[in-house]
This record gives C-alpha cells, sequence and structure tokens, in this order.
C-alpha cells in the first residue's frame, strides 16, 4: 500500500473543480500543472527502486568481480562444490541480467551481449598465464551460454509483448 501522491479519479471529487483539472497553482489560472518527478525503474517483483546510476553501478561492481575471480590464482579461490561450468554460465547469466537491468535499449542490450561474451572468452585466454589456472574453451562456451540464455530470454518477452512498467 503506497501513498498516493497525485490525485485519482476516486478522490478528485473531494478535490475543489480546478485542482482536479491538475490546475494547483490556482482556480482558472492558465499554469502549466507541476510535473510529476522522475520514476526510478522498479525491479520486477520487488518492491525497490534503483536509479539508472545505482543500477548500472551494481552491473560494473559484478564485471569487476567476474574479471577478479577469474584472474586470481587457482589457490586464492574457494570450492563452491558447483559444476564447474554452470558456475560460468551462472556467472554469466547474472551479469548479463544486471546489464539488462542497467540498460534499457535494444541496441545497448545487444552490445552488451557480445562484449560479455568477448569478455568471457579474453578471459579464457588470460587465465593461461594465470598460475594454477587453465584456459578452457569449455569455460568460454559456458560463459556465452549464460549470456545467450538472457539473451532469447529478453527477446522472447519483447516478441510476447510483455512490457515493463517502469519508465526512465
Amino acid at each position: 500500500m503506497g501513498v498516493a501522491l497525485w490525485p485519482t479519479a476516486a478522490c478528485s471529487a473531494s478535490l475543489p473543480e480546478h485542482i482536479a483539472a491538475g490546475d494547483t497553482h490556482g482556480a482558472g489560472k492558465n499554469h502549466a500543472a507541476p510535473s510529476r518527478p522522475k520514476r526510478l525503474a522498479r525491479l520486477p517483483g520487488l518492491h525497490l527502486t534503483l536509479s539508472t546510476t545505482l543500477r548500472r553501478g551494481l552491473f560494473y561492481a559484478g564485471v569487476i568481480a567476474v574479471i577478479w575471480v577469474s584472474v586470481v590464482p587457482a589457490d586464492a579461490l574457494v570450492e563452491t562444490g558447483i559444476w564447474d561450468k554452470a558456475e560460468h554460465a551462472g556467472a554469466y547469466a547474472l551479469l548479463a541480467l544486471f546489464g539488462y537491468v542497467a540498460y534499457r535499449s535494444t541496441t545497448q542490450r545487444n552490445r552488451l551481449s557480445v562484449s560479455l561474451v568477448a569478455l568471457g572468452i579474453a578471459l579464457e585466454c588470460v587465465q593461461t598465464q594465470v598460475p594454477g589456472r587453465v584456459g578452457d574453451l569449455g569455460d568460454a562456451l559456458a560463459n556465452t551460454i549464460g549470456v545467450v540464455v538472457i539473451y532469447i530470454t529478453y527477446r522472447t518477452v519483447a516478441a510476447l509483448g510483455i512490457r515493463s512498467t517502469t519508465h526512465d
């Protein structure tokens, strides 16, 4: 339950006629109605709003975390007990999801997807130079699969005409 900051049809009947019509500056004066404050984007299913800057900051924090985990020596990592390929696919799917929430246009999302695939391949190449790490084509493929799953999900949602209720 939220507090209505703008009159709705149900409550406008009790307001003076000029205010119910949107004139909040004075009866009958030709002033423009005040603009609504810019809404923050809502994450689906959460009652939480995040600004574009914060959403992008979280995405880039995730990118930095993946890079760090990818370039530290093997003996510095903690075993998770999760299948290696699932870790890779899950990490890159999560990065893609954060990126898709941070960037709204189709062009930005397409570029983001290609960039994440390229990052996954590049980091696997870098791992050949890290003590105790091995660059693995299977890991690069798992990274790509994680990104592609999110890409296909978003394209399917768009094709079905399901739209977010957020506005930037």
